[in-house]
């Protein structure tokens, strides 16, 4: 399925339903939703509900990855939203338990979100400094499509401003 709806899909491996089977395929239907979460957002309303339905979905299965994709994409779209807040909630427990885990793709993913949320939501010093650490450990570990998202949004960003010229031309 291609379409620019709600998360802007690009593809989803399978339908949601098959057929004459009526089969729900959760695999597709959740990497449709979370692979395009850095898209355009358009109908925030569809794209909460089916985020809420693949985090629904995820909860009930033993699939720990796609549970962590699922929430990532929740974390995105109640940004979309400017619900800055309740998406920097879902996010840190992602953190959390990625770290615990021991989900090093997944803590990267999370902490580029959660920097650009900062950022998006006036945390300029805590998003900047997150995003910095986050650029030198992605590009330590050859996560380097991390490094240069994080880098991206530190440059797109402006230029760095400490306490002594905040505020002065």
């Amino acid at each position: 399925m291609a379409a620019a709806g709600a998360l802007g899909v690009i593809s989803v491996n399978g339908a949601a339903a098959d057929g004459a089977d009526r089969i729900f395929h959760e695999a597709g239907f959740i990497q449709g939703v979370s692979m395009n979460r850095n898209l355009h957002v358009e109908g925030i309303g569809n794209a909460q509900t089916a985020v809420d339905l693949a985090v629904s979905l995820c909860q009930r299965g033993q699939d720990l990855s796609a549970r962590f994709q699922s929430m990532i994409a929740s974390g995105a779209v109640k940004a979309k939203a400017g619900e800055s807040s309740a998406a920097l909630s879902v996010l840190e427990k992602i953190h959390t338990e990625s770290v615990h885990r021991g989900y090093l793709p997944v803590e990267m993913e999370s902490s580029l979100f959660i920097g650009r949320i900062e950022m998006d939501s006036g945390k300029v010093a805590s998003g900047r400094l997150r995003l910095e650490n986050l650029g030198k450990i992605a590009k330590d570990k050859n996560f380097n499509l991390i490094a240069r998202q994080a880098e991206n949004t530190l440059a797109s960003s402006g230029p760095k401003q400490d306490a002594s010229t905040a505020g002065k031309p």
